[in-house]
């Protein structure tokens, strides 16, 4: 391939792959790439600033946490997402599911599309999707700026002509197609006077939805989350509960404290501490609560207790007289109960014991 040599006003202009203008990084293929990469690069920074405002500002409101989120970061992440919104993109949703994470403190291994369905919340992509076609309602009303306005033109004319369209064309062509809306039936609207955009929002989170629900029907990672999951944010998130009550509630119903969980893992390290590990190896928990140390946790089909969400606390003292035959004799009872206020979840191969357990959906 000859290289060509680009001069203005007598001089050699440098060819380069991209380049950077008014923040914006363009590249010599006309993709989108460096521009997102470079977005999620700085989201990073600001989030390990944010996460410690959050903290110390709202404490153990979980709702204004991540609302400072999405004003901080988010803000930062979808700079220039008119151009590269219009399809989702890995990098943009896994900070964002970092970030959720973070705020929330379960582990880094929790699936985020189950993260997602806990609080109910949105995909990056439905907020980048806005700004675009944000911008493009812009530009049909006349604003914007005259060469924007001049592109937006030529695309339409050649989107009513069938005409052959450029890769960021085609993206967008298949934002629209996916939410049940054609660019040709769109166009012959807009001749019309009638209104082109009107439910493409609620069809990408009907999409969504979809999409978590198969996920979770299928994951390996929390196999009972589908059984206690009801429509909406769950009720212990509605409490006013303190930070480390109602993370304690959320971090057993996504599975974080269950040795089984960890399909990637070695069948041994997934076997309970207390019971061995006898049945199923998603019953057991893998730690204990508390500063004491005193409590043991481990839960019921997986869970924090049972499907309910229900806890209770048993003193690892009372368990080990028992065994000894100093309890009161007789069979063992592996149950869930409550004591000091503090709940907490014995074995997975538990009977529950009549009026110990506190609901907390």
């Amino acid at each position: 391939m000859r290289k060509v040599k680009w001069r203005w006003k007598g001089k050699i202009i440098e060819e380069v792959k991209e380049f950077t203008y008014l923040g914006y990084k363009l590249q010599r293929n006309g993709g989108q790439d460096a521009q997102v990469k470079d977005r999620v690069r700085k989201a990073g920074a600001v989030i390990r600033q944010v996460w410690g405002i959050g903290k110390r500002r709202f404490g153990g409101d979980w709702e204004k946490r991540i609302w400072l989120c999405e004003r901080l970061v988010g803000t930062v992440m979808e700079f220039g997402a008119e151009i590269w919104g219009w399809r989702e993109r890995r990098e943009v949703e896994a900070m964002q599911e970092r970030w959720v994470r973070w705020t929330l403190g379960v582990d880094w291994c929790t699936p985020g599309y189950m993260v997602r369905e806990e609080i109910g919340k949105d995909k990056f992509r439905l907020k980048a999707g806005k700004r675009a076609v944000g911008f493009e309602r812009k530009l049909e009303e006349g604003r914007g700026g005259s060469l924007a306005r001049k592109c937006w033109e030529e695309m339409k004319k050649r989107v009513g002509e069938g005409g052959e369209l450029s890769g960021w064309e085609e993206k967008r062509k298949e934002f629209f197609e996916e939410r049940g809306k054609g660019v040709g039936e769109m166009e012959e609207r807009r001749r019309r006077g009638e209104e082109v955009y009107e439910g493409w929002e609620q069809r990408d989170r009907e999409m969504q939805k979809e999409e978590r629900w198969g996920r979770i029907r299928e994951s390996r990672y929390n196999r009972w989350y589908g059984e206690v999951k009801e429509e909406g944010v769950p009720a212990y998130l509605k409490k006013g509960w303190g930070e480390s009550r109602w993370r304690r509630v959320m971090r057993f119903r996504l599975n974080n404290e269950m040795r089984g969980a960890r399909y990637w893992e070695e069948e041994e390290k997934r076997r309970c501490r207390i019971c061995g590990g006898g049945g199923d190896l998603g019953t057991c928990a893998r730690g204990v609560y508390g500063g004491s140390g005193r409590g043991k946790l481990v839960g019921k089909n997986g869970g924090d207790s049972d499907e309910r969400g229900r806890g209770g606390m048993v003193d690892e003292r009372d368990r080990r007289q028992k065994e000894e035959g100093r309890g009161g004799g007789g069979r063992r009872r592996e149950g869930i109960r409550r004591r000091n206020g503090s709940m907490i979840v014995e074995c997975g191969e538990c009977m529950m014991e009549p009026g110990a357990e506190e609901v907390v959906r």
